[in-house]
């Protein structure tokens, strides 16, 4: 696989991505849900004449904004001609995001291509990043306890998503053709009591291939993940989940007359889901949002056996009568 100088622009979004977590992380947090968000795509000559691309578009670079409950940001850009060149010389790249408390969805693709039938070099680069992330302030009551005795939460959830490239590229080793992809999240809870740090739970994940994730995932994903807090009646418990997905397709035909095409998709608009539910009797948590964190209660089996009799039983009383 070639590297080419365009080509760090991809880990560039993980170190803001890292950044923006370090600093949610690091104080706590009031209800809001929030989205940020970058892309762009351009096109340069693939000889290097010019360090500004020929054509190239951006959308906000990390412009923060909260955003509604489950509303739906997203932006696109759609491509173009390269100047100078009567075939079409593509790069794409679309993104979206939407957050609630407790529950988080993101989506980032890119496209790039050159046709054979183009008459110059190109070096195409499309990129995209979508990050929602959801604060939240969690109250411990418990009336049939004293202040600061401990009860029991058990903390559940999962993320979920789908990772796909595509490279085509019949110019071989003489032309480059790259594509990245990954989708991260991560939960941090932390118990503050009587002005005091508590303890701290979460989780971080990510998954993604020729990306910062390690160990390569492509195809659907799905990672539940659990644990069983400790804290005290009357503490505050600041809440920060945080989703990205990020995206890149690269080509370059240095070898005019061959076909290049890229694709690049990281999907989770229904992904990261937290719960929590009180495992200790009497323990109620009261969240400044407003947001009913408890898991939901499975209906038994017999439930449904019972239902699916009754109704047969209705079926047959109906016939009889008739």
């Amino acid at each position: 696989m070639k590297f080419h100088r365009y080509l760090p622009g991809a880990l560039l979004s993980f170190a803001t991505i890292l950044m923006l977590l370090s600093a949610t992380n690091g104080a706590y947090a009031t209800a809001g849900v929030v989205v940020s968000a970058s892309c762009r795509a351009a096109i340069w000559h693939g000889d290097g004449s010019s360090p500004d691309p020929i054509q190239g578009e951006y959308c906000p670079d990390y412009v923060s904004f909260p955003i509604a409950n489950n509303t739906i940001y997203n932006f696109a850009i759609v491509g173009w001609q390269a100047p100078n060149d009567i075939y079409s010389i593509m790069a794409k790249a679309y993104h979206n995001a939407r957050g609630d408390h407790g529950n988080l969805g993101v989506a980032a693709s890119t496209e790039a291509a050159i046709p054979a039938s183009s008459l110059n070099w190109y070096s195409n680069l499309a990129q995209s990043s979508a990050t929602v992330t959801a604060t939240d302030t969690i109250l411990v009551t418990n009336p049939l306890l004293e202040q600061g005795t401990y009860v029991t939460i058990n903390l559940a959830g999962y993320v979920e998503g789908y990772l796909s490239g595509a490279v085509y590229n019949s110019g071989e080793d003489r032309n480059a053709a790259n594509t990245s992809a990954f989708i991260f999240s991560s939960l941090t809870i932390r118990e503050q009591y009587g002005g005091t740090a508590g303890g701290t739970f979460g989780f971080d994940y990510c998954f993604g291939y020729q990306g910062p994730c390690g160990e390569s995932t492509t195809g659907s994903f799905f990672q539940r993940y659990s644990d069983t807090m400790s804290v005290r009646v009357g503490s505050t418990l600041s809440l920060s989940s945080y989703l990205t997905a990020s995206s890149e397709s690269y080509a370059d035909n240095r070898l005019i007359g061959k076909n290049l095409y890229t694709l690049s998709n990281a999907q989770a608009m229904n992904s990261f889901t937290t719960y929590l539910t009180p495992v200790t009797d009497g323990v109620q948590l009261l969240a400044e949002s407003g947001h009913d964190y408890s898991a939901p209660v499975p209906v038994p089996a017999a439930v449904w056996l019972f239902g699916s009799g009754l109704l047969g039983l209705i079926g047959v009383a109906r016939r009889k009568a008739v």
